[in-house]
């Protein structure tokens, strides 16, 4: 409990400081994820066949907060929804959903501060950036089974989830409306490293040693405080 407290007064004193609090954006975007298929020769059963992976809705907000001119960092968490369809048999369909929620820690770069990039509008504003974080995929299907069978899930984490490292990054142009909010458009990649659960059901992760990897386009809006 006192850990808690003294947690609580840090926070209310940093957004107590006037200082601290003009550093400070916060940005909402909402997009289609893209990717997250896999290759035919890693599909290991012959009743789960021809599994196509639809574009999917995407969702992410943060905080940043500005340590210079050049450089920010920033806090954030995405949604990622994910929908396969394919043949389970020859005579039958099946759809098969998941979500990807992630959290990531990002350097960002304002690249129209750097002396090669002055020639970009005043109005307009380009940012790149980068970092790492934390994800977890969940398949209804999956846990459904597990449910139905009465199989209670040993894996580490998130039980029934796949939890994996996760690294971001991409390009961020940015139109300023005035001083406080700008409008986004972001276009960025996730790695995900480590990954075992596939949106594709016969996915087998033993034969595949390649990261998973999505991209995403998105739209929104940031405000400065």
């Amino acid at each position: 409990m006192k850990h808690l407290f003294t947690i609580l007064f840090t926070v209310v004193a940093l957004f107590s400081n006037a200082q601290f609090i003009k550093k400070l954006s916060l940005d909402v975007n909402v997009g289609g994820r893209f990717g997250g298929a896999v290759a035919a020769d890693t599909v290991i059963s012959d009743t789960l066949t021809n599994y196509k992976v639809s574009p999917g809705i995407h969702a992410d907000g943060g905080v940043r907060y500005q340590l210079n001119e050049l450089l920010s960092i920033r806090g954030g968490i995405s949604y990622d929804g994910f929908k396969t369809t394919g043949n389970v048999r020859s005579d039958s369909s099946s759809t098969d959903n998941s979500s990807l929620i992630s959290g990531s820690i990002e350097a960002v770069v304002n690249l129209k501060k750097l002396k090669f990039m002055s020639f970009i509008p005043e109005k307009m504003g380009l940012n790149f950036h980068a970092g790492l974080g934390l994800s977890t995929m969940s398949n209804s299907n999956v846990k459904k089974f597990n449910t139905d069978n009465n199989i209670t899930p040993s894996d580490p984490g998130l039980k029934g989830n796949d939890d994996m490292v996760n690294i971001v990054f991409g390009l961020t142009p940015q139109y300023k409306l005035n001083d406080k909010i700008s409008i986004n458009l972001d276009l960025s990649t996730k790695l995900l490293v480590k990954q075992s659960l596939y949106v594709n059901p016969g996915q087998d992760s033993r034969v595949n040693d390649k990261m998973g990897n999505i991209f995403n386009v998105a739209v929104g809006a940031t405000y400065k405080f």
